[in-house]
């Protein structure tokens, strides 16, 4: 009899690590899902609608280029990225203007996150608003020094590209 019950004994023992290991093992696997299913999905798209009326120009800087159409209407301006659905991650839009000013801009009837980008006379970048969302709506976003042009694209391109203030864009 005290042979089996230490035979017992031993076997719960060993089954113990067993059972606390696969315990762990499912609250990390719990978290790992509850925290992909609160991040946002990210979308990578090619086929978002375009204004093919609109110049387009190709802006660089540090390997890294874009295609954004150009708006210098105040229709146009006013409009801007507004009521399309999605932003091709190569693609923005540039917002040109003949002075250096305080433009503000806001995420009014917008449908998805965008980085904005000032940029002053010398299209170098003064400031940079990353990952927009339209919730942020009716808030103004301005820049930090008078700026002459202004970029939109596709949320975290900024940072992917390496872009920050200073970093001279050309087009």
């Amino acid at each position: 009899m005290l042979n089996k019950t230490l035979k017992d004994s031993l076997a719960k023992t060993a089954s113990a690590p067993r059972a606390i290991l696969i315990g762990v093992g499912l609250v990390f696997v719990g978290c790992v899902m509850w925290a992909l299913a609160r991040s946002e999905p990210v979308l990578v798209r090619t086929d978002c609608e375009v204004n093919t009326k609109l110049e387009t120009v190709t802006i660089s800087s540090e390997g890294t280029s874009i295609q954004a159409e150009v708006v210098t209407s105040g229709e146009d301006k006013a409009r801007g990225l507004s009521g399309r659905n999605c932003l091709n991650p190569d693609t923005g839009m540039l917002f040109l203007y003949e002075l250096s000013g305080d433009y503000c801009f806001w995420m009014k009837d917008m449908n998805f996150s965008i980085d904005m980008i000032w940029m002053d006379d010398e299209k170098r970048i003064v400031t940079i608003k990353d990952s927009v969302s339209p919730e942020t709506y009716p808030q103004s976003f301005c820049p930090e020094k008078p700026s002459q042009y202004i970029l939109e694209v596709a949320p975290g391109f900024t940072a992917k590209a390496g872009w920050s203030i200073g970093t001279q864009l050309n087009w």
